[in-house]
């Protein structure tokens, strides 16, 4: 009997209407019909978590938004269409001559440096200026100085007794323009590279700790070596040194070097005041007219 009735079973499970439809599909359309309302619920409680945490997900990101966010971009905004990253985007009087904003460095002892920057794109003429800082009206840090052919120069008005909410703007008061003479220079390039040939080297800001004093001050240390590359002995030799923070110039300085000879190298170590944030690049310039003949030093036998 108990062959027969397993025989009985098998051809059940194999039998088929006249539509083809068999019992297998007729148990599994049971099964479902009886199973349809925890599918339904599972599918339910599914889409509910998935869009909970989207949407959770969703007021996470807008709160961070608001929160820090909108400041960030805000920053990243002035970075690189303000001082910041000193774009030279405002036009003087023609004449290819842009400047930037003027960028508020806070120093020490309570001062603050004033650098600004400003392009020359004339391929043949050297612009000399005069200009001085305007601060909440007030004039301040007036001087002169030139920018070569290409260059972009940075002016500085260094250890000012100002507010930090000071409104400051770049004055350029006069510009004057000398064309360089073909009979002498043909190549500015050429000439510009053969005399502004300075290797600047293993440049490291090392920033300062408390002394233990009791004033708590706070100095850094800037090392660096230059090697002057070039056939030509130099009177002096100014330098801008920029320290930056992610692209960002967060403090300024100069420096200059007295007479330097034509394959000397210095060894230059800088005491530097103040706190200063991270400073992952170090930016030293060379800041010489080429052009006029009193900048180099006398030949000497010696």
């Amino acid at each position: 009997m108990d062959n027969k009735n397993q025989q009985f079973d098998e051809r059940l499970k194999h039998y088929r209407d006249v539509e083809g439809l068999s019992t297998r599909q007729l148990d599994f359309g049971l099964w479902y019909i009886k199973n349809r309302k925890k599918f339904f619920i599972t599918l339910v409680i599914i889409l509910a978590l998935t869009a909970a945490g989207t949407i959770g997900y969703s007021l996470y990101q807008f709160s961070s938004y608001l929160i820090f966010g909108i400041n960030q971009d805000k920053q990243v905004y002035l970075d690189l269409t303000s001082s910041a990253s000193l774009v030279t985007n405002k036009v003087n009087i023609g004449n290819s001559i842009s400047y930037s904003e003027v960028k508020v460095l806070q120093s020490h002892d309570n001062k603050y440096d004033l650098v600004a920057a400003v392009t020359n794109d004339n391929p043949r003429v050297i612009v000399k200026l005069s200009y001085v800082f305007d601060v909440n009206g007030q004039k301040i840090g007036r001087s002169e100085d030139f920018v070569l052919p290409g260059d972009t120069k940075y002016l500085m008005a260094l250890g000012q007794s100002i507010s930090a909410n000071s409104v400051v703007n770049l004055v350029i008061e006069q510009t004057s323009f000398a064309r360089l003479d073909r009979h002498k220079i043909n190549d500015w390039d050429q000439f510009r590279l053969e005399r502004m040939n300075f290797l600047v080297e293993n440049a490291k800001f090392t920033p300062g700790i408390d002394s233990g004093l009791s004033e708590k001050i706070n100095v850094g240390q800037l090392d660096f070596s230059i090697t002057n590359n070039s056939a030509y002995g130099y009177n002096s030799v100014p330098l801008a040194i920029l320290l930056k923070s992610q692209g960002s110039i967060i403090a300024v300085n100069r420096y200059v070097i007295n007479s330097f000879r034509s394959g000397e190298q210095k060894k230059i170590q800088l005491s530097w005041p103040g706190r200063l944030a991270s400073v992952n690049e170090v930016e030293i310039i060379p800041d010489i007219n080429v052009t006029d003949d009193n900048v180099y030093l006398k030949y000497s036998g010696l």
